[in-house]
């Protein structure tokens, strides 16, 4: 209890009682029952108890399309990461906040222990600063719109260009890229580079030699951005020439 004074919600609402969250409290105080407490408790659908907090939540812009949001649709309440009667951390979270989504995203854990790896397992950025986990994300379940997100750190690739490359203008940068971690250099989804381009450029001219890997030629064909080195984007050749 005395956490709970000094919690937020105490603070927002000082005159307020348990059952403006909890709704009744008849048959908990009746049966000294801990888990019937109205709309809180491990038998609460997860969306009973979400509602609970969107009555004053729900309000404010950056959670109120939580109720389509991907966690809501899988059963994620609210205070299964929030903890609403207090807590020291930032945002009332129940755990530190890489810890709390590496409990439910083991596969994003692993790729922040790769070599190449964004420094989010070392500090510098959480899950948040790139996901929204209030609301409902598109394909790159990403808080803004495609590489929109990666900009804001990467903004040497942020343009206006006046030649744009296709695939990162249509597909973001998770067309070549794997943000969380890879084991390939600059994050990319292949080893070589040649691989990932010929994914979306497989008619080459005659002079590309791809099998010349290692040959007595000064530039191996299986680099490509060691001639295409504006890849991201130029403002003065449209092959992306140096």
């Amino acid at each position: 209890m005395l956490e709970f004074l000094r919690s937020a919600h105490w603070k927002a609402d000082p005159e307020g009682s348990c059952e403006g969250c909890h709704g009744p409290g008849g048959d908990h105080a009746e049966e000294a029952d801990p888990t019937r407490i109205g709309r809180f408790g491990p038998e609460i659908p997860a969306m009973v108890r979400s509602n609970a907090c969107l009555e004053c939540h729900g309000r404010d812009r950056a959670q109120s399309r939580f109720v389509s949001s991907d966690h809501a649709l899988a059963s994620v309440a609210c205070d299964d990461c929030h903890d609403p009667h207090g807590s020291s951390r930032e945002f009332l979270l129940r755990k530190p906040a890489l810890e709390l989504c590496y409990g439910c995203h083991p596969t994003v854990r692993a790729a922040f222990s790769l070599n190449e790896r964004h420094p989010g397992s070392r500090g510098g950025v959480v899950c948040s600063d790139c996901h929204d986990p209030h609301r409902r994300s598109g394909r790159t379940v990403l808080g803004g719109f495609k590489q929109q997100v990666c900009l804001k750190c990467h903004t040497e690739y942020r343009g206006p260009w006046v030649f744009e490359h296709e695939a990162v203008a249509a597909e973001g940068c998770g067309s070549c890229h794997l943000p969380h971690g890879s084991v390939n250099r600059y994050l990319l989804t292949y080893p070589r580079v040649s691989d990932l381009c010929l994914q979306c450029h497989p008619e080459q001219p005659f002079f590309h030699d791809l099998t010349d890997v290692g040959g007595s030629r000064t530039t191996s064909f299986n680099d490509c951005t060691a001639c295409h080195a504006m890849i991201h984007g130029s403002n003065n050749d449209a092959l992306f020439l140096n």
